[in-house]
Order: C-alpha cells, then structure tokens, then sequence
C-alpha cells in the first residue's frame, strides 16, 4: 500500500534536511517516499520517489563484499528491527561504508504504514581513529626523528627516533629551541627555514649538518611542512630529519671508486658498453664511439654490428646468440675487426655479460671493448719476421745440404773425373822411364799426355765455373728475358747460320733476376739444343702462368700463388726419361766423350742458377725426338705479365 504525506512532508524536510546522516522513509512494499539532503549525497543521485525500493545507491554490498538487495529478507516481514552494515557504491564508483538502521512507522491507530532508514557513516569515524592511531604508532616507532615545532623554533614534540640519532631525551628538548640541534655556524639556516614556513612553503630533503648531544656532527636530510590550525592558520611546522651520515660516506666512498675506475678505464683506454635488448638502447663510452670510429653521429647498436669486418661477422653473431640463450652463463669473449668510415680497419677485443630476466629471457648486455690493433700489428710483424728467419734458415740448411752435395760431387770428381787424365799422364810418363827416356818414343805419346792435360785442365775450370755461380752478383734486378734472348742468339751467330738453327720465341716477360747468371742459363740450354741435333735444330721457347695445382708431379710449391713456366723444346737426340734427373748432376752425361764434346756441366750450371732465383728446372725427353727444359719461377719476381 503506497501511503503519502501530503501534510507533513514539509515538516519532514524541515526537521531532516540539517541531520548529517542520510535518513530516509520507504512505504510498506519498501517503495522511497522520502529522502533528505544527506541521503541524495550518500547516494550520488536524487531518485524519483515510489519508483525504487529500499535504497538510491548504485550499489550495495554486504560485509563480505556480495552485492546484495537491503532488507528484502523475513525479518522485516515479521515486525523486528533491522540493522545492517554495508557498502555503498555511488554512480561514480566512490564507496563508502555506513551503519544502516530500519524501524517501523505506524500510525495514530497503531497500524504499520512504514519505514525509516537511518545511515550512519560510524565505520568511517571508526576508520579515522583507526588512522590517527596507526599515525601515531608510525611517528612512534620511525627510525627518522619527528619533531614539531613552533614558527619560533620551540620544540613541542619528540618520538624516539629523534632521541636514537641526537641523544636528547623527550624531556630534554620539548620547550627548548631548535637551535640546540645546529652547529653555530649554521643558526642562519634556521631563519631561512621560519621565513619559508611562514609562506606557507614545505621544504623538500634539505642536507645539512646537525650537531648531537655528545657533539658529534652528523650529515642530515630535512623534510619541513607548516602545521595549520582550524581556520588555516600557520601555527608551527613539523619535521622529519634523516640521518645520512653513512650514505655520505658511501656516496663518497662510491664516487672515489667509480673515479679510480675511470682513471683505470681512461688509463687502460677501455671502452664500455651496455646494450637493452628489449627497448634496444645502446649506452657506451667515448673510448667505445673511438674505436668504432663515429664522432659526428650517435652509435647505435646496428651501426655496431654493421661495422663489423665481413669476414668476423658470421662469428660474432654466432657467439651473440650462444651467450643470450646460455643464461647458465652468459659470458661473451671475442676479437673481431672495424672496419670505420674512411676504411681504416681496427682489431678490438670485445668482453661482455649477458644478464637475464626470472624466466630465462636476455635481457640486457654490459661489456667493454679494447682496440688491440698496435697488439694485433705487432703480432703479425713478429709472426712474419719469425716465418721470414725460419724461411731464411730453411733456405740456409738447403744450402748446407747442396754444398754437402757438391762436396761429394767434388769428392767424386776428385776421385773419379780428375783422376782419369791424371793416370793418362801418369801411365805415360812411367812408360817414358822405362825406356830409359830414349829415342825413339811412339809418336802419340806426347799428343795423348797433352790431351790428357788438357781435359783436366778443363775439368778444372768448369768446377771454378760451377763454384764461382754462388761468388757472383746477388742483387736481384729489373731484367727484361727479351734482351737476354738477344745477346745470346748473337754470341751464337756463327753457330747458329752454320747449323741454319731456327728459335722460335713468345713474347718473355721483365722479371727480377741475376743478368749474368739468366744469360748463361739461356746459353747453355740453346747451345745444348745445337749441339746434341743430327739435323737442322729448331727451338721452341714459350710461356705461361700456371697455379700451384697445375704443377706436375714431384714439382716443389714455390713460395707463390702463381708460377711462371718458360720451356726450351728441341728435335734433338732427346733422352730415356730415366736419366731425367741425372743429366743435371755435375760431369754426369749420357754420351761418349768422342761423339759429344764437353765437359757435362752445362745442365748443373742451369740447375743452380735455377734455385738461385727461388725456382726449378726439371726435363722430360724421348730419345731421337727432341726433349723439353722446363724453368719454373715465382711469379712474383715478374714485373710485367
């Protein structure tokens, strides 16, 4: 039954309005019929009456939380009194908690026509206490020492903490003046204070020196605000004062350490650097921006890695992602090269740690750089002077070991070769003592005692020959193989048009070489030609350039990329491929000294000038048709190819 008002209703507004609680009435189906002022607050909003049952909130929640409906249960049914604490909720999403109170409204008969619903905001008084006091045991037991204060500087309040940090009991120091806590030098510092607190103005972590009761002065950090009364009126300030001392003494401690390194780090020229994978912020030193060599622009982390050597960076990101997915370990240790701007190259050894997030993901990188070109130069210098000292000895020992070959040659030639015409003469001069020395002596006596000497004579000058091609000139020079073609084609004028000898030639390169010794190398291997031809000789002379695995078998690999080849081919006499090594053997031949004339020197001559400049001479023939020198040379004596 809805039930009005209409004649009270000012009254109720009259006598409801001013309560400060929300009270208000709902008719027996529990339909709003009336609110005052207070309630409209609560609430957030003016309901229409008789449109909205037991309450205007937005929401209500029961002391567990559960969004429930109010008073909609039995009890009010059966005419007892209601009360219940609950939540609030406003359109705006603000809550509050209030006590809530249903009695019933009756009328002059006694018969129920009614509610009225008192709120009560008692939890949020509760509420405030329950704050003031947990303020008060927070003053209490701050390790900072609170204090306030009046704008004279009369102390009015002091907790523990501020009994801890300056030795002053409570009773020591509230009614006396602040300045009992500044050293004299610093009294100004208090008037400074009282003039910005009389503004109105809270001072924020001041640092300054306070002074304790033992005299002992220690580093504070102030915080001061203004403490008004009811009406807004500065009455005095309160202020939490921090002891700091050993944080000072860290920062210092902490800036003479951090300074010691950087004079370490500027000292050692070392580069820092830190990488966020995640934002990808790179922080780096300007030991760092040095080495990678940007002064005029921000390096970044892809400019980094984009400066990385071509040949280094396949490794460096291979060793990047082992140290980002091994978060058992995360180090990073590499050397690479920079390549900069201008094409400068620069060695820098690169350290880092990888630091990881709880679930294992990279998150950040630190490292430093150290530019080790000088290191790395000196290294290479070191390494090419010990391969050119152990080339130099290698060279040394094959000389040791060709000179012991000669030695036996010398000593096989003494015995052997010198020894035959000397047992010629010899064998004559005893048969001319047998006779007694008389007439008549068969008449080739003496012609085959002079023979014998004479071919001695000349075994002898062709080992001084053979000897003297070490004792010559040893400075390599430019040497056009043209030129030496020439003269030696006209040293051997009349014997070539009396052969009616033809040479062939290929344009031959300028190399650096011994002349003399290049001019006697061409010599004999033409005269050889001629001299070993039954019919008109033709010679070949070509050239070409060949890498190190186009070489033939049992060739050596100079020390070359490349390989020049020059080749004498002839149609001579040619020879069984099984002497191919002997013919170059010092006095060896492979014909009677009555159908060939010489002394069998001419091939080991050419050997020698042949590894005098670095090379190899090596042959193959066929007997009666022809046979081929071939001369291989480091390409890198040619000038022009």
């Amino acid at each position: 039954m809805n039930v009005t008002f209409p004649d009270t209703k000012y009254l109720l507004q009259q006598v409801l309005d001013p309560q400060q609680d929300a009270v208000y009435i709902c008719d027996n189906d529990g339909y709003i019929v009336f609110y005052n002022e207070a309630s409209a607050k609560l609430w957030g909003r003016r309901p229409e009456p008789g449109k909205e049952k037991w309450t205007g909130a937005w929401k209500t929640f029961d002391d567990k939380g559960k969004q429930f409906t109010p008073f909609s249960n039995e009890n009010i049914c059966k005419g007892k009194l209601s009360v219940q604490d609950m939540l609030i909720e406003r359109s705006d999403g603000k809550r509050t908690f209030v006590k809530t109170t249903l009695r019933y409204l009756h009328d002059e008969d006694g018969a129920h026509i009614g509610f009225i619903i008192n709120c009560e905001g008692v939890l949020n008084q509760n509420i405030n206490q329950q704050k003031e006091a947990h303020l008060a045991a927070i003053v209490e037991t701050s390790d900072d020492a609170i204090i306030s204060k009046t704008l004279d500087g009369v102390v009015t309040s002091w907790n523990a903490g501020a009994e801890r940090i300056f030795g002053y009991s409570a009773s020591e120091m509230i009614g006396q003046l602040i300045f009992k806590l500044i050293p004299g030098n610093l009294w100004n510092e208090e008037s400074m204070i009282q003039e910005h607190l009389r503004k109105g103005i809270r001072i924020d972590h001041y640092e300054t020196i306070r002074i304790t009761k033992n005299g002992r002065l220690l580093n504070v950090s102030l915080t001061i605000s203004p403490i008004k009364d009811a009406t807004g009126k500065i009455v005095g300030a309160s202020k939490i004062a921090r002891d700091i001392t050993l944080q000072k003494i860290q920062e210092v401690s902490l800036r003479e350490s951090e300074e010691r390194y950087r004079l370490a780090i500027e000292t050692a020229r070392l580069g820092t650097w830190s990488f966020d994978i995640k934002n990808h912020n790179l922080v780096y030193s300007a030991e760092t921006a040095n080495i990678f060599g940007v002064w005029n622009k921000a390096l970044t982390w892809t400019l980094m890695m984009d400066a990385i050597h071509p040949e280094d960076k396949d490794l460096v990101n291979a060793r990047l992602q082992q140290a980002m997915t091994s978060a058992d370990v995360g180090d990073y240790d590499i050397e690479y090269r920079i390549v900069h701007d201008s094409k400068a190259i620069k060695w820098a050894r690169v350290r880092g740690k990888v630091y990881f997030s709880p679930q294992g993901d990279a998150e950040k990188v630190i490292g430093t750089m150290l530019d080790i070109t000088d290191e790395k130069t000196t290294k290479e210098i070191l390494e090419q002077t010990v391969a050119e000292r152990t080339a130099d000895l290698s060279r040394m020992n094959e000389h040791l070991l060709k000179s012991n070959e000669n030695l036996a040659q010398f000593a096989y030639i003494a015995s052997h070769d010198l020894q035959e015409p000397l047992r010629k003469i010899q064998t004559f001069i005893d048969i001319i003592e047998k006779n007694g020395g008389l007439d008549p002596l068969p008449a080739n006596y003496f012609s085959r005692i002079k023979s014998s000497a004479e071919r001695m004579s000349g075994l002898v000058e062709s080992i001084l020959e053979y000897s003297r091609i070490d004792r010559q000139e040893t400075q390599f020079v430019k040497t056009d193989l043209n030129l030496i073609l020439k003269e030696v084609i006209e040293d051997y004028e009349t014997l070539i048009n009396t052969t009616g000898t033809q040479i062939k030639s290929q344009q031959l390169p300028v190399i650096m070489g011994l002349p003399s010794q290049l001019r006697q190398l061409f010599a004999n291997l033409i005269s050889n030609a001629i001299k070993f031809c039954e019919t008109i000789p033709v010679i070949n002379i070509k050239t070409r350039f060949l890498f190190n695995d186009q070489l033939p078998d049992g060739a050596p690999i100079l020390d070359s990329e490349r390989v020049l080849e020059i080749s004498f081919t002839d149609n001579g006499i040619g020879f069984a491929q099984q002497y191919a090594e002997k013919i170059f053997q010092i006095f060896q031949r492979l014909h009677s000294k009555s159908t060939y004339k010489g002394t069998g020197i001419g091939l080991a001559l050419c050997k020698k000038i042949i590894e005098n400049h670095l090379g190899y001479i090596y042959a193959y023939g066929e007997p009666d048709k022809g046979s081929t020198f071939v001369i291989l040379l480091p390409a890198h004596l040619v000038i022009n190819r």
